[in-house]
């Protein structure tokens, strides 16, 4: 789009939790996750949801913004 002057109409800034809401509403029923080795398949919607319930575990945790949470995976 060169030449474009960027506006809300045609350009929007993506975050992963920006890009995450976007695609489990434009995609919700399509994979997300495959893991082959597993045979393991979600959906964009579920990976959401799952993401959002991870959150909400950390906020009962007390856990807010720009505390150091580390994931030993």
């Amino acid at each position: 789009m060169e030449g474009a002057v960027l506006c809300a109409a045609n350009h929007a800034s993506l975050t992963p939790i920006t890009f995450l809401d976007r695609a489990a509403l434009v995609y919700p029923d399509h994979p997300a996750i495959v893991a082959s080795s597993s045979g393991l398949t979600r959906t964009w919607r579920e990976t959401r949801d799952r993401c959002l319930r991870l959150a909400a575990s950390l906020a009962a945790l007390d856990v807010h913004r720009h505390h150091v949470v580390a994931v030993f995976a």
